[in-house]
């Protein structure tokens, strides 16, 4: 890297430290009761309890970054464990969030198909299209209806490949919490609990993972609880 930034010696350098103390590897494989890597149908949801996929998913997100341009992280996942992980700087600024998820999700649909083309040579047949789990519904509607960008020309041709990808059956962009969008620790730091919980599922570690973190009722300035009804 040339000129990197504070922001990205600084997270370069808590990972590598947390990862110093506490190395945790890719695993992949480990269910007997798995006997091929065709996607399952229905497809299983990411952190589904007692279950998991094992076939090809992705997962895209994006966050701000420092500067004007946003963060992109894409994690796909094969047997279990992560294949391709995309954590970069979007190479134009975006004037909105949903602008930087259409193009993070645009990103992630260009590793979906070539990975698609390797299983199919490998004689893993790509019936269904791939999930590719979003949390945001906005990128989910734009991905799936051509007219949905209406008069933006900047959206419309940045949304083209996303619904290219779904119409001709190499993608299936499907709706996730935000708590379980697994490639969210490749755009922002997390809270270590957060963040060992989407390491256990990329990581494709033994046992069920940590609990999704439970949410407090949002406070006013001056202490009221905002959720509470009357």
């Amino acid at each position: 890297m040339a000129n990197p930034s504070w922001g990205v010696n600084a997270f370069a350098k808590h990972i590598a430290l947390h990862l110093y103390q506490y190395p945790v590897a890719v695993k992949w494989g480990g269910n007997k009761s798995i006997k091929s890597l065709v996607l399952a149908e229905p497809t299983i949801k990411p952190f589904t309890e007692g279950a998991k996929e094992y076939g090809l998913h992705f997962a895209a997100d994006a966050a701000p970054g420092t500067t004007a341009k946003a963060i992109t992280g894409g994690v796909g996942m094969l047997n279990g464990g992560a294949i391709d992980t995309i954590s970069s700087r979007q190479h134009l600024a975006s004037s909105d969030m949903h602008k930087a998820e259409i193009t993070a999700a645009a990103t992630v649909m260009h590793r979906v198909v070539p990975a698609r083309g390797v299983l199919q040579e490998a004689r893993v047949p790509q019936v269904q299209p791939t999930p590719v789990w979003i949390d945001s519904a906005s990128t989910i509607f734009v991905a799936t209806n051509r007219s949905a960008p209406k008069k933006s020309t900047w959206v419309r041709r940045k949304t083209e490949e996303l619904v290219e990808c779904y119409e001709q059956g190499e993608s299936n962009p499907q709706k996730i919490d935000e708590c379980d969008n697994f490639s969210d620790p490749q755009t922002k730091y997390l809270v270590g609990k957060v963040w060992m919980r989407h390491l256990h599922y990329t990581h494709n570690l033994e046992g069920e993972p940590p609990p999704a973190p439970v949410k407090g009722p949002k406070k006013s300035k001056s202490g009221n609880d905002l959720t509470a009804t009357t």
